[in-house]
């Protein structure tokens, strides 16, 4: 959405030969972030995870994160951007062709979903998962 604020702006720096630039309107994107959370408040309403992918800029992430449920991250990258980011957010992490070590750092990292693709993904999953369950009690014991 563009609203007058990011069309002035843009005009701004078109003016002075500073385009392409990324113009946000956080204030706009949080009152419509609040909109849709507060179409969405009912009995049974689905919980919104906001999918880093699309835009996975620190602002936009801080802005967007009271307004929803948690995050979706697709990449190892956007795992660990997304918990420095907002350390305390919930999060999903989905996509094909995860690899081992994106397998282990989203149970390091304490991602509370992860979308599984296949079998065999499942029983990497959870393989990864013993052996870090035995690496935590034999430290802890």
């Amino acid at each position: 959405m563009i609203t007058e604020r990011v069309r002035k702006h843009a005009e701004h720096l078109a003016g002075a030969s500073e385009l392409p630039a990324f113009v946000y309107d956080l204030d706009a994107l949080a009152s419509h972030a609040a909109g849709i959370r507060q179409a969405l408040t009912v009995p049974g309403a689905p919980e919104i995870f906001y999918a880093a992918k699309a835009n996975p800029d620190a602002p936009i992430l801080r802005t967007i994160a009271p307004h929803v449920d948690g995050i979706e991250v697709a990449s190892g990258g956007e795992l660990a951007h997304v918990r420095q980011v907002l350390p305390e957010a919930r999060l999903a992490f989905g996509g094909p062709g995860k690899t081992d070590d994106e397998l282990k750092l989203a149970l390091e990292l304490g991602v509370e979903r992860i979308h599984v693709e296949s079998p065999h993904e499942l029983s990497r999953l959870t393989a990864l998962a013993r052996e870090q369950d035995r690496r935590s009690t034999s430290c802890s014991g």
